[in-house]
């Protein structure tokens, strides 16, 4: 019996230790041990998965000298105030099962991840988060959260720190310390494919169902492109402060069908909007901007500028009123210049007339 239990004991150990040591860890700098510049080693994401500015040195570490300190958003203003996030750089994973956690004190924060494709967050639809954390303003807590890939994905850890909101949270500085991203069956990969490139020319420019099929694939939309259409509905002409428009182009024109909203964008050239009818229902447009799947609708992103309506690439100019000086000199046809008394045709401001 003794030599059963000594073997299931030893068993069970081997067991243990086999799954201890196949625990991976993937990131390097997890201690905020490592600064320069004011920025965490690693802690810096290429894309927009993190806030500028907002992750700065603390010295209330939990282990080591150093933690982060992650700030809030300051607006107490629910409907002004915005989430900020710290972002770990980009990591191409393998299919797998990920552990990510760390310790933190504060007020809240929603641990999760983001898939960036090229270079860029797709949207609000690009970030993947657990469950919000509680915590403590004096104690460490540990907040843990555990995901899948089904794929080979390049991803950003991040930490989301939220806003105030009109539920009665106040945002709330939150100290981050040992971090760590850990896996079992997953691990770095190094046969990420490049990125694609799908950037063209004005003569090439996509149409419609061809930057649909874009923003569906997901594949470099970091790239700005051009997209060929018909205005088929206009939300907005704004010419007192931002000088944009938001419209809708689609391939034939009509309000049936797919509807690419091109939005918050500038007039040909990146000139500004200043009449209301500098676009018109029916205007054929190439727009030069970035495709975005936004909350489920296909965008071409705020920062697009239009490239040539209905084949003018210069923005031209209307109603021009010209002043006429009535103090202007006369001249006959012959180029010498009369005055007011003399019979014939004349010449003043660039017109002819008959003085009888």
């Amino acid at each position: 019996m003794n030599k059963i239990l000594r073997l299931s004991f030893i068993a069970v150990m081997a067991l243990v230790c086999g799954t201890m040591s196949a625990q991976t860890e993937l990131l390097e700098n997890g201690g905020f041990e490592t600064w320069k510049d004011g920025v965490a080693t690693n802690w810096q994401s290429s894309n927009s998965a993190s806030t500028k500015g907002k992750l700065v040195q603390s010295t209330d570490a939990r282990t080591g000298d150093y933690a982060a300190l992650l700030k809030c958003d300051p607006n107490t203003n629910p409907k002004k105030a915005k989430n900020v996030r710290m972002a770990y750089k980009e990591l191409n994973l393998k299919a797998g099962t990920y552990k990510m956690s760390f310790y933190a004190k504060g007020g809240q924060v929603r641990p999760g991840y983001a898939i960036s494709v090229n270079g860029s967050i797709n949207g609000q639809n690009g970030y993947k988060y657990g469950s919000y954390a509680a915590l403590s303003a004096t104690e460490w807590k540990l907040v843990e959260n555990e995901f899948t890939l089904e794929a080979p994905t390049t991803i950003n850890l991040v930490v989301m720190n939220p806003k105030t909101n009109d539920k009665g949270y106040t945002a709330t500085d939150a100290i981050i310390d040992d971090f760590s991203l850990t896996t079992t069956d997953g691990g770095i990969d190094g046969t990420v494919a490049p990125p694609a490139d799908i950037t063209n020319t004005p003569e090439t420019a996509y149409n419609v169902a061809k930057a649909f099929e874009l923003i569906e694939a997901g594949e470099g939309l970091n790239a700005k492109v051009y997209v060929k259409g018909k205005i088929s509905a206009i939300t907005e002409v704004e010419t007192t402060k931002f000088f944009n428009a938001t419209y809708n182009i689609s391939d034939n024109g009509t309000t049936e069908g797919q509807q690419l909203i091109v939005f918050h964008g500038k007039y040909i050239g990146g000139a500004k909007f200043e009449s209301k009818d500098q676009i018109n229902i029916g205007d054929e447009v190439i727009v030069y901007g970035q495709l975005v799947n936004f909350n489920g609708k296909y965008e071409i992103n705020s920062n697009n500028q239009i490239y040539s309506i209905n084949g003018a690439t210069s923005a031209g100019v209307k109603n021009i009123t010209v002043e006429q000086n009535v103090n202007a000199p006369a001249y006959n046809v012959a180029g010498q210049r009369v005055n007011d008394a003399y019979k014939g045709i004349v010449v003043k401001n660039g017109k002819k007339y008959l003085n009888k």
